[in-house]
């Protein structure tokens, strides 16, 4: 893949596509994360009468904990391909 090939180079095209790739990834994760917080908190649709603790606070914190469970996973599997894959070059 391209971006594939432009992520491996250490100049600022690597960077510029870093940041674009993490910020679609960020789209997707804070979608998905606050369906998964919102499942967690159980809240299921907005009060009719505004927007309650749990919509204010909890959820968000939820989200939260979610995003960070999921960049502790992907840190993890990236540490673990990682060192799999330079053990096959030696």
């Amino acid at each position: 893949m391209a971006i594939e090939k432009i992520l491996k180079r250490k100049d600022a095209a690597s960077v510029i596509v870093a940041v674009a790739v993490g910020l679609v990834l960020y789209q997707f994760l804070s979608n998905v994360s606050t369906e998964i917080a919102n499942k967690f908190s159980a809240v299921e649709r907005p009060a009719l009468d505004g927007i309650g603790w749990q919509d204010h606070y909890f959820v968000p914190f939820m989200a939260m904990l979610v995003e960070l469970a999921v960049l502790e996973l992907l840190i993890w599997a990236y540490t673990m391909v990682n060192k799999a894959v330079s053990n096959q070059k030696r």
